[in-house]
Order: structure tokens, then sequence, then C-alpha cells
């Protein structure tokens, strides 16, 4: 199968979050600053695999953790870890624990969503006791990101910014 351009630059997000079960983590950025960061910065290229699938279904850049900045790193007791097994998920099910371990993560109030405060000039909101609107309609693109913990703990020391793919099983 050919892998068609599809990733980061592709898509409409404010904000990317790479879920790392193994490592119980989740590394949140800006998207803006990481397509920044590629255009500025070479970085090897590696290609990705599906379980049981003999050919590549992604290609992307693999990317020090330490060069993303601003970033967070977001690790709780409150995300549902133990639920899962990384070696027994399939591709749909890691989507959907990475979805779920970030939707624990705004409910905590632990996930950054940079608001933007304007400070308010209408008069009669003012009155009313109202000095900023904060507006937060913010894209969220959440990848599941296995290797993307520090090498020091097993993992890769890198997130997989992802710039090609291809679906042959039709369930991811």
């Amino acid at each position: 199968m050919n892998l068609h351009e599809y990733g980061i630059a592709e898509e409409k997000s404010d904000i990317r979050a790479h879920v790392c079960l193994p490592g119980h983590m989740v590394t949140v950025y800006k998207t803006r600053d990481m397509v920044a960061l590629l255009a500025t910065r070479r970085y090897p290229i590696a290609n990705g695999y599906q379980a049981n699938i003999d050919f590549p279904t992604s290609k992307g850049f693999l990317v020090p953790l330490d060069d993303i900045q601003p970033q967070h790193l977001l690790r709780s007791s409150r995300f549902p870890w133990g639920r899962w097994r990384h070696s027994e998920m399939g591709c749909k099910e890691k989507g959907d624990m990475a979805v779920l371990c970030v939707r624990a993560a705004i409910q905590a109030n632990l996930f950054p969503l940079w608001l933007c405060g304007v400070v308010c000039a209408d008069r009669e909101i003012d009155i009313q006791g109202t000095d900023i609107v904060v507006s937060a309609n913010r894209r969220i693109q959440v990848k599941y990101d296995c290797g993307a913990h520090p090498k020091k703990n097993g993992g890769t020391g890198n997130l997989f910014i992802q710039t090609h793919e291809c679906n042959p099983l039709g369930i991811c």
C-alpha cells in the first residue's frame, strides 16, 4: 500500500497530546510550535507499523522530547493507565485509551489549553462585574505514541510526528 501525506501539516489542531501508556505520561504542546520546529531543524525519518502488517503504515519525524519547548509532561494517577495492557491492545483500543487519558487530564484541570484572555471593553458587562472574557475554543489532536518517554525509562526519547499514513485494515 502507498503512504499518503497526512499528518501534522494537514490537520487542523491547535494542541497535540501524545499519550504514552508504557511511560504513563502525556506530552502536550502547541501544534504550530511543532510545525515551526520541523521547518527549522532536520530530524530523522522513521516508519511506523501496525500489528500483523508486514509493511510500513506511517512515516514521520523522530523529534527528541527535549527539543519540544514549551511542552507539558502530564503524569497523574487520575488517568486510567491501569485499565489497559499495551501488548494486548489493537490500534483502535490504543486510540480510544489515549483520548480517555486526555479527557481525564482536562477534567482534572491538568491539561494546558493556552486560553486567550481578552480584557472586556463592553461597559455593560464591566458594570456587571466582568473584567476578562476567556475564549477556550481549542482543537486537540490526540496520538497514541508508545515510545514517547525517556530512554532511561525504556522509551525512545522521541515523539513520532507523523507526516504520511495508510490504513490497511480500515479500523484506525
